[in-house]
This record gives structure tokens, sequence and C-alpha cells, in this order.
């Protein structure tokens, strides 16, 4: 398994292919393949992101987006994980932790201070796999539905 950064749209089928598969999995219904595509291309031009693919040969596994950002103080930036994707097919197979030790790499290289990832309060693996990298508990996140 190969972990590239995604710099061009090259892959970007690929990564919608595996957008769309855990979008319909999140929303529990079709996923939006053309809204997947616009967000991703985003991601891959803007400077505030990058995005991450696992791939063996040329089928993705995997993406991870960082998104690093200036708080107000003026301290470091920090960088944080925006979307984790794993094919259902890869789950269990390292994926994921690869993704994520080649975000945190990413991250130090552009001199963030900090990375942060969310998880699912049931997600018993996912805070597993966050702890066993080096994550620990730091604060609750909590969501607003804006009904839009």
């Amino acid at each position: 398994m190969d972990i590239v950064k995604v710099e061009s749209e090259k892959l970007l089928e690929a990564m919608v292919d595996v957008s769309c598969e855990l979008g319909a999995m999140v929303a529990g219904g079709p996923a939006d393949p053309e809204a997947m595509r616009r967000n991703l291309a985003m991601m891959i031009s803007e400077a505030a992101y990058e995005v991450f693919a696992a791939r063996v040969g040329e089928r993705v596994l995997g993406l991870v987006a960082v998104h690093y950002y200036e708080g107000m103080t003026g301290q470091r930036p920090a960088a944080r994980i925006s979307e984790l994707v794993i094919r259902a097919d890869a789950h269990g197979g390292g994926v994921a932790r690869d993704l994520v030790t080649a975000a945190a790499m990413a991250a130090r290289v552009r001199g963030a201070g900090t990375l942060e990832i969310a998880a699912e309060s049931d997600d018993d693996s996912a805070v597993e796999l966050y702890h066993g990298l080096g994550f620990s508990d730091w604060r609750i996140l909590f969501r607003m539905d804006l009904g839009a």
C-alpha cells in the first residue's frame, strides 16, 4: 500500500467513489457524487488543506484530508483531520492508521503544533485507534443542526 499526496484531480474519481461509500453509510442514503467531487476538488486546490490517498495500484482504499488553521492568539498553527474515509472492505487492514500517520507527519512539516480528529462517541474502534496513535481526549465536540 502506498500513501500519496493528492495534488491534482487525477485520483479524484476514485476518491469520489470512496467518499460516496462513506457518505451513504453516514447519511443512510445515497450520497451526491457531484457535491463530493466539488468538495474534494476544493480541498485539493486550497493551500489550507492537504489530501492524502492510500492505494494499492490504482485502487484507492481510503483518504484523509487535513485542514490547517491559525487561532486568534497567534500561536503555532494547528491541523485538523476533517475527513478520514476508508473503504468498507479495507477496514482493519491498517489503512486508517497509515493515513493518520501520514497526516501527522505532514502537519509537523507544515509547523502545526497540534493535530485534532473527531470520532463518534460510540465508535470504540476509532477511539482505540486514535489513542494508540498518541491522541488524547481533549474536549467534547458539540454540534447544532441548523436545518439547512
